[in-house]
């Protein structure tokens, strides 16, 4: 098995996404580079995210993209 690549840390903003006038807000992140792909994640993957605890996820590829539903 092949260590992961060392990466360094990323500092990401959370955005503010939705209907300001009515004060739905809602957070979002958006990852993007090529250092995802240097960390295994590749076009076309699906990705399953779990909430280890407050402020804490966990991001895991999946090999197999989902077939698209007919």
């Amino acid at each position: 098995m092949n260590p992961a690549p060392e990466i360094r840390p990323r500092i990401l903003k959370i955005e503010a996404v939705g209907d300001f006038a009515c004060g739905d807000i809602k957070p979002f992140i958006r990852l993007r580079g090529s250092w995802l792909e240097q960390a295994g994640f590749k076009p076309g993957h699906r990705v399953e995210i779990h909430l280890l605890k407050s402020g804490e996820l966990h991001l895991q590829f999946k090999e197999a993209p989902v077939p698209p539903s007919s």
